[in-house]
């Protein structure tokens, strides 16, 4: 989530996350522990692709846009391993969700950002309509909600 598709869907965070920024080892920003967003705004960005991962790309940009700047994307991409591939090749920086923590290729950084508004916050939910959710949508809610 956030959730970008408007029709009536009930959304049940079951994960908060937030953006960190992935930076090459190489790069000036490396070694440091956090970064105000802004200060990458005129450097290349490794981006989720507007067309696969609409939801990523939009709260991304958004993310970008309130630190004052629209991205300038050099590369897009639809999975978080390309993404973070692609910035340790140098290419360019990118903005993944924490949970990357987990899957950070050697030759990779994540900085934490300095300057993320309040209340900012991205995750995993599970979405089900809003009526007339089937059986089997039912019983994995049921199954998600206890896990």
């Amino acid at each position: 989530y956030p959730l970008v598709d408007p029709r009536p869907f009930r959304l049940t965070p079951l994960e908060a996350d937030e953006f960190v920024l992935a930076v090459s080892a190489r790069s000036p920003f490396a070694g440091r522990k956090s970064i105000p967003l802004s200060e990458v705004a005129g450097e290349p960005f490794i981006m989720y692709g507007a067309q696969r991962v609409p939801g990523l790309f939009a709260i991304a940009t958004l993310r970008c846009q309130q630190s004052g700047f629209t991205p300038r994307i050099a590369q897009e991409a639809a999975q978080v391993q390309t993404i973070l591939s692609l910035v340790q090749s140098g290419l360019g920086v990118a903005l993944v969700a924490g949970v990357a923590r987990k899957y950070v290729p050697a030759g990779v950084q994540l900085l934490a950002l300095s300057d993320t508004p309040a209340g900012f916050e991205l995750g995993l939910a599970l979405v089900t309509p809003e009526e007339n959710a089937s059986r089997v949508a039912q019983t994995f809610e049921q199954h998600a909600l206890r896990g």
